[in-house]
């Protein structure tokens, strides 16, 4: 059995899935959309950062699972994989050359980039599984180097020979794009005919009959916008193939929907299927991520071993009525005053019996409860309500306000002034983002380890309660670094943030639990404000500063600004102190949002001044987890 620190260090170096199950360490847990994104229709797998694309698409790719020793015996699909690099997708652009010039050399790059690398792929299944016949077909690979405009009367006995003259005109047309002004090199056919002739001819082959290629494409976002035009017009073509293409791309990514054609475009589900990761994971009110993280975070850590904690164990929960007595004496001392004040009154041996029924907490909870609503009644009253005459409205009031509860305490002189611990919290806050919450293992662990814990030991609520609040404050300052309008969403996050945190500290005077927002018009604004609200508003749904839902449950995601709800991600929760479970929202301008992301002085105060006069917070009863 390995120790912790051997199990932080070989399990978690690393946290992506392709990295450290490169070689077989680990196998890959099919997420819920698994089924979906195997069929032969083209889908756009759509995420953010740490939400799992890219370890999905290299799970399809041939390659990826040839090297972890996983090919399948029974070939349904052949996987092709191609990553978008920025540098080199965005050097396809300038340099005195036309759009429609730049489009022409584009295709030609695709068609030579995606033969070279199912060439590659068809090599290594005829390795693993005997020969597939294409080599024999010459008429083939003549008429392949006409459209690819490779140089005539050069071998193409094999698949080798045929990537080398490749590669060759791949070298060319970098080369060329940094030097445009030289002689443009030959071009090819238009993107997808080269494809299609390959693939024809492998379905129709003996050993390979009737298997499909899936174009297995990563970081879409990273293509320029005509350069998403050309894949559209491939995806919305493919459907006539036996070829098909699986798209990763975060949030906001796919700027571009229609084809080369200005007229024809590319929507689900008429040309491919959505997959949103975040969506599907938060199915059941997150128990489809809780349970693929689980077994995720299960295999990493070995728990199946004899003598191991289950991950409700080793990251246990606090209750409400726990966690308040983990303050000092701040709960017991003054329940102990309110006990005293009340059997003073002398109110009868029947209500000392319901006085002594009541935990600390709990009646430190009614007295609160008592005087933050003017006209309630007496603590006595509510005493007797509680246990006697009104139970279960005080049960529905608990259960609403309990935790919101636990924000409003005084505490003086504490390190941690709220706990976020217990496996399903801990998974409920990393937002199903399966980055997020091996991050939070990870740190919660390598403390736990320092003081000599075992995997046999619970870890402790305020080691769990410490990695939350380091990770949420990572992925805090990483905003500034996450696009030009960095430094604007680190300040937006920090006003939204502090905003939450205030309302959180009063919770039992409005709606409690509020993490989400919704945004007013934008009336008497110019239109370059706006635009700088709807912007910010994007890239932080792509660097996972907001997560977005529609107002309206039953509609799909509006592209109107007004009819999004806007929920501060809750891996921020423990840094700003507010609950992750985000029951209500409040209502926000786009001047408030102006205000905040430019760190205007008293843009926090006014509009919890503004929140204070109109009740504004509350109205929207979605749990959005």
């Amino acid at each position: 059995m390995l120790s912790l620190i051997e199990v932080l260090n070989s399990q978690f170096d690393s946290l992506r899935y392709e990295s450290v199950g490169a070689h077989s360490v680990l196998k890959f847990h099919e997420p819920v959309y698994w089924s979906d994104l195997l069929r032969s229709q083209p889908a756009i797998l759509l995420g953010a950062r740490g939400t799992g694309k890219t370890t999905a698409l290299r799970a399809m790719d041939y390659n990826s699972l040839r090297s972890s020793g996983d090919a399948p015996a029974d070939l349904q699909y052949i996987g092709v994989y191609w990553k978008f690099s920025t540098a080199v997708m965005h050097a396809f652009s300038g340099n005195g050359v036309s759009d429609p010039e730049w489009v022409k050399v584009f295709q030609y790059y695709v068609n030579l980039v995606l033969v070279d690398r199912l060439l590659d792929v068809l090599a290594k299944v005829e390795v693993d599984r005997g020969a597939i016949g294409l080599l024999d077909d010459r008429r083939l690979w003549q008429r392949l180097a006409r459209l690819l405009s490779l140089t005539e009367g050069r071998d193409l006995s094999s698949y080798s020979s045929v990537r080398n003259q490749i590669e060759d005109r791949i070298d060319t047309i970098q080369i060329w794009i940094n030097s445009p002004q030289t002689a443009r090199p030959a071009l090819g056919a238009p993107a997808g005919s080269p494809i299609e002739l390959i693939v024809d001819c492998l379905w129709n082959s003996e050993r390979l009959s009737n298997v499909p290629v899936y174009f297995l494409l990563d970081e879409f976002e990273n293509l320029l916008d005509y350069q998403q035009k050309v894949f559209n017009t491939l995806l919305k073509h493919s459907g006539d193939s036996h070829y098909t293409f699986k798209i990763g791309v975060r949030p906001n990514g796919r700027r571009i929907t229609t084809t080369l054609n200005e007229d024809e475009i590319v929507s689900d589900p008429a040309d491919y299927e959505l997959i949103d990761i975040e969506r599907r994971m938060a199915e059941e009110d997150g128990r489809v991520f809780e349970s693929f993280a689980y077994s995720v975070c299960c295999e990493r850590l070995g728990l199946l071993e004899h003598g191991l904690l289950d991950l409700h164990s080793l990251f246990p929960a606090l209750s409400w009525e726990d966690e308040a007595e983990k303050f000092g004496d701040l709960v017991p001392k003054k329940a102990k005053m309110l006990r005293n004040q009340l059997l003073a009154e002398g109110l009868g041996r029947k209500f000392s019996d319901y006085l002594s029924k009541l935990s600390d907490a709990k009646l430190c909870f009614i007295s609160d409860w008592v005087k933050s609503h003017e006209g309630y009644g007496d603590l006595g009253d509510a005493v007797v309500e509680c246990v006697d005459t009104k139970p279960g409205e005080w049960v529905n009031r608990i259960n609403n306000y309990a935790t919101a509860w636990l924000f409003t305490l005084e505490k003086k002189g504490v390190r941690i002034r709220k706990f976020y611990c217990g496996w399903s919290a801990l998974c409920k806050i990393a937002g199903n983002n399966i980055r997020y919450l091996l991050d939070i293992v990870r740190s919660a662990l390598a403390m736990h380890e320092r003081e000599e814990g075992t995997l046999a030991d619970p870890v402790s609520c305020e080691h769990q309660t410490l990695a939350v609040h380091s990770i949420g404050d990572l992925a805090l300052e990483q905003l500034a670094y996450a696009s030009q309008y960095g430094p604007r969403l680190r300040w937006l996050a920090l006003g939204i943030g502090t905003l939450f945190g205030n309302l959180a500290a009063d919770g039992l005077r409005h709606a409690p639990e509020v993490g989400s927002f919704g945004l007013k018009g934008s009336e008497g604004l110019l239109d370059s404000d706006k635009k700088l609200v709807e912007d910010l508003l994007k890239e932080a749904a792509v660097h996972q500063l907001f997560i977005l839902e529609a107002r309206n449950k039953r509609a799909k995601l509006s592209t109107l600004t007004t009819d999004t709800v806007y929920r501060m991600h809750p891996i921020f929760c423990a840094r700003f102190l507010f609950s992750y479970r985000s029951k209500r929202l409040m209502e926000l301008k786009y001047s408030d949002l102006i205000r905040l992301s430019a760190n205007e002085s008293g843009s926090v105060r006014d509009v919890i001044q503004r929140c204070a006069k109109g009740g504004n917070s509350g109205g929207y009863d979605g749990a959005l987890f």
